[in-house]
């Protein structure tokens, strides 16, 4: 990657960078460069969209507070400090799309779409 950056050669620095990287090769990256040197951008072919929530959920709230004596006061007074949202289950869908094309380009195979799937299924 080195000598393609030396050399100024946008789409050898490019490839390298998909080569190396799972995410540039799959959602793109911009890789900016001070001085004189090249600035490479790189499309992605995969875009994924907001998840949504297959079931209604239910949040819980809770208010945090706090206590302070003043001294001359044997009671407590209590301010509160703010508030805190949880959702405990939910089941949400991700759709998401990938452009053939930049595929292509970018060398993303059907083993990366396979492990692209797989996390969000972990992770969401």
């Amino acid at each position: 990657m080195q000598k393609a950056l030396k050399d100024k050669n946008k789409d050898a620095y490019a490839k390298a960078a998909c080569d190396t990287w799972i995410d540039v090769r799959s959602f793109g990256q911009v890789f900016a460069f001070k001085g004189d040197s090249v600035s490479v951008g790189v499309r992605g072919p995969v875009s994924v969209h907001s998840a949504f929530s297959v079931f209604p959920i239910s949040i819980d709230s809770m208010q945090m507070t706090k206590s302070v004596n003043s001294g001359v006061k044997e009671k407590k007074s209590s301010d509160t400090m703010g508030t805190k949202h949880k959702v405990y289950s939910a089941l949400y869908a991700v759709k998401g799309s990938i452009n053939h094309q930049l595929a292509e380009k970018t060398g993303f195979s059907d083993e990366d779409a396979e492990k692209i799937k797989r996390l969000y299924v972990l992770y969401l």
